[in-house]
């Protein structure tokens, strides 16, 4: 009963990617400062429906020379960075959960901000 409380409340935020300014913005409150990783991880996180697995964020944030042991490692140094600013942000709900054997997910709704001129192109 819990967890479905929580998930409603999580439901009723959302946020803005703004990945031009590398701002996460929600209304009311201070933007969070991205570096161009974070920006990538929840762009492509928000394009996914909120959810990737292992396998596709490290394709995704992999160098091809790397190993899968360091590929992982950066992955997860990335992702617990992130995880420290929104935490940060006094917002309980927004994070990124580990789902065992899966991936990660969004616990927040995620828009990303549109270019205004390539929308005009």
């Amino acid at each position: 009963l819990q967890k479905r409380y929580k998930t409603s409340q999580v439901e009723e935020q959302i946020c803005t990617l703004d990945t031009l300014a590398f701002q996460l913005i929600f209304t009311g409150f201070e933007p969070i400062a991205l570096t161009a990783g974070e920006v990538m991880l929840l762009q492509a996180m928000a394009m996914s429906n909120h959810h990737l697995t292992h396998h596709d964020l490290m394709a995704f944030f992999g160098d091809a020379v790397l190993d899968e042991k360091t590929k992982k490692a950066r992955l997860e140094v990335l992702i617990s960075r992130l995880r420290l600013k929104l935490r940060s942000h006094d917002r309980p709900n927004l994070d990124i959960k580990a789902m065992r054997g899966e991936g990660y997910r969004l616990t927040f709704n995620l828009r990303i901000k549109e270019d205004l001129k390539a929308s005009r192109d």
